[in-house]
């Protein structure tokens, strides 16, 4: 694992490098996006929406998103090199809990709701095709550095207190690597995009446990 992970962050390191020595084609853009998290690993994570009415407690459910900016150069012909920053928040079902107040008597099971904000940053070679060379599709590699990981349990009377019950994620990693795919199309100005970030290396700092996110994103970048 550690070989890989050492080869992908090499292949990234060479292509943002040769990427930014390409004069042919530069631009940068703008984005926004939308974003689902799906966790494999652990049966006990759930799903979370992107945006969803829950008639049950009578409120807006609100997911993930992010902005960003990106830089593309091309290689060669329809081949360029797209390098990318981001700041994302993403969501998803922590694991459910049962809770005891401070005399072990159990205040009952909880489902969690968990926020990260992250950076990310990525390197993906792309393909143009299509009329007009309109549709582009990427494959490539990032990684992201988790900002802040907090799980919401909701609130709870404790010693005839309402308790918030929100906890930092300790056995979160701090960073992760991934693999990128991502199909694009153009008109004018704007770019629609829809793709998947599959994690490589283990989402939690746990060696015993066995954590990664798949996060679907959906998004709309502008041309500067």
């Amino acid at each position: 694992m550690k070989l890989i992970s050492t080869s992908i962050l090499v292949l990234f390191l060479y292509l943002l490098v040769t990427g930014q020595n390409e004069r042919a084609i530069q631009k940068f853009n703008l984005h926004v996006h939308v974003n689902e998290v799906y966790p494999s690993g652990d049966s006990n994570l759930g799903h979370y929406p992107i945006l969803w009415y829950d008639s049950q407690d009578a409120k807006v459910l609100v997911g993930g998103f992010g902005l960003g900016v990106s830089y593309q150069s091309q290689l060669k012909n329809q081949f360029y090199l797209r390098s990318k920053l981001d700041i994302q928040r993403s969501r998803y079902y922590d694991q459910p809990t049962i809770f005891n107040d401070a005399n072990g008597a159990s205040l009952g099971a909880f489902f969690g709701v968990n926020t990260s904000y992250s950076i990310h940053v990525s390197a993906l070679p792309s393909i143009a095709f299509g009329a007009k060379s309109r549709w582009s599709f990427a494959l490539g590699a990032g990684a992201r550095v988790v900002l802040s990981s907090i799980s919401d349990y909701g609130e709870s009377f404790i010693n005839g207190e309402q308790t918030a019950l929100k906890f930092k994620r300790r056995a979160q990693a701090p960073v992760i690597a991934y693999c990128a795919s991502r199909i694009r199309f153009n008109i004018g100005k704007l770019e629609f995009s829809t793709g998947l970030d599959a994690d490589f290396t283990n989402a939690s700092r746990l060696s015993t446990q066995k954590e990664k996110f798949y996060i679907w994103q959906t998004g709309i970048a502008h041309k500067l």
